[in-house]
């Protein structure tokens, strides 16, 4: 009997989770949330840190203020009804489809530099080509052709690095993660932990669970956990995710332990979905 992960499962069991309980919520640019992390990590640090964790935190809150008076009415009303779970799903007519995929592959051609894409395509065209995957990364901008071919070719860009050549062209399963991978997906720091009630993937990511050999499997681990849950549901696809970071119990060097903090980031542009808010859950 092949071996698989829990993650191996079907999701839409899960029973139903309002994701806007016991956590400070915010959109999803950086700003809105990195002040979570800090406000549990810092709080039993000394007086200098705590006093560094304060300005980090006001730094971010004042960032996070300019950016938002920056933003149209149409736009702040936008980035509000994604946080609550109430925006307007785009009707996906056998039109719209047919166009934007004509549309994606034109925008695709017209584009010289996508090493990893090229890769991919040379190893498993059908793989690449395959219409249901492309819908991912449709879906994942709202049929916003342009963006959705730059996030593709990023996503191939990111697998090559994190898997190499021989893998590239293939869905990540079970037997392509090594030991070390495969122990990071089981301490169960990232997870599916079920969905919210408007349909979309809540998504934790516990940083006291973190207990990684280096952030290569860390990746490697979101990676496979991420796609793993999205690439078979399509009400996540049309939802979108939901992050909660979890920092209770999380000192600040499990928060910063080998997280390859950037290319983390950089996963919200790589992987085919769309992150509709972030909830940050800490200690007084």
């Amino acid at each position: 009997m092949k071996k698989r992960s829990f993650l191996e499962a079907d999701y839409s069991s899960g029973s139903d989770t309002n994701s806007n309980s016991g956590c400070e919520s915010s959109s999803s640019s950086p700003a809105a949330c990195f002040s979570g992390p800090f406000s549990a990590a810092f709080s039993t640090q000394p007086r200098s840190r705590r006093k560094a964790k304060k300005n980090a935190t006001d730094d971010g809150e004042l960032l996070l203020a300019k950016e938002m008076g920056e933003l149209s009415m149409q736009e702040r009303e936008t980035v509000y009804e994604d946080i609550h779970g109430v925006s307007k799903e785009v009707s996906e007519s056998t039109e719209l489809i047919k166009s934007s995929l004509e549309q994606f592959e034109a925008e695709l051609v017209g584009i010289r530099k996508k090493h990893g894409y090229d890769k991919a395509i040379f190893v498993n065209p059908k793989y690449v080509r395959d219409e249901r995957f492309r819908l991912m990364f449709l879906r994942a901008d709202n049929f916003n052709v342009a963006k959705s071919a730059r996030r593709i070719i990023n996503h191939f860009d990111e697998k090559y690095k994190l898997f190499g050549y021989n893998r590239i062209g293939k869905r990540i399963r079970w037997d392509d993660l090594d030991e070390d991978d495969r122990h990071s997906v089981n301490t169960g720091a990232t997870q599916l932990f079920t969905k919210d009630k408007t349909g979309r993937g809540l998504f934790f990511n516990v940083y006291a669970h973190r207990r990684d050999k280096s952030a290569i499997h860390h990746l490697r681990a979101m990676w496979y956990t991420f796609m793993t849950a999205v690439q078979d549901d399509q009400q996540i696809q049309r939802k979108g995710i939901v992050l909660v970071a979890y920092t209770i119990g999380a000192t600040i060097k499990e928060f910063f332990r080998n997280t390859g903090m950037t290319r983390q980031q950089d996963f919200e542009k790589v992987l085919p979905f769309r992150v509709c808010a972030i909830h940050v859950c800490f200690g007084d």
